[in-house]
């Protein structure tokens, strides 16, 4: 689960893992609309979350391997740009 900050994100698609994303303001909601656009994550609006909607989300991204297999994709992607020769 992230607020969707750049950073966030970052780190977590550096460590492959899959983003519920909550975005609150600013940046949050373009970066939560680019992860689902981009198979890495879901989102929901964090005004209407409720314990029921909270879970079903968590247990579809959880379930879906198409984001994870995408995630872990960009992980491999990010961990060979950062290595040193």
């Amino acid at each position: 689960m992230t607020h969707a900050g750049f950073n966030s994100v970052n780190e977590a698609l550096y460590f492959g893992v899959p983003m519920l994303a909550l975005p609150q303001v600013n940046d949050q909601h373009k970066v939560a609309k680019r992860l689902v656009s981009m198979e890495l994550g879901m989102t929901e609006n964090i005004e209407e979350l409720s314990p029921e909607i909270l879970r079903s989300k968590t247990e579809a991204l959880i379930m879906d391997r198409k984001i994870k297999e995408n995630c872990m994709q960009i992980s491999r992607e990010m961990r060979n740009l950062t290595k040193f020769e």
